[in-house]
């Protein structure tokens, strides 16, 4: 099993309805029994956050934006490793 972090040009899209912009940092998808898992890892102006899917479905997001980058990717990659559950 392994997980893959796909580290893009950062990318910018529009995250909701208030029209904020957030950049893509990483994406971690999942393999093996959770290769329906991935998760987006995001910086917008107030900081971090973690899109978690499932099944190409968003399960969740979590806003870390006080915290580290490298705590929003152990969000990520915890996912799609299956230590976080649904």
């Amino acid at each position: 099993m392994g997980i893959y972090d796909i580290q893009k040009p950062l990318l910018r899209e529009i995250v909701g309805d208030n029209s904020s912009t957030a950049e893509i940092y990483h994406t971690f998808i999942g393999d093996g029994q959770y290769e329906g898992r991935r998760a987006l890892v995001k910086r917008n102006e107030s900081g971090f956050l973690v899109e978690l899917y499932l099944n190409n479905q968003l399960k969740e997001t979590r806003e870390v934006y006080e915290k580290a980058e490298i705590y929003a990717e152990n969000i990520g990659e915890n996912w799609v490793l299956g230590i976080i559950k649904e």
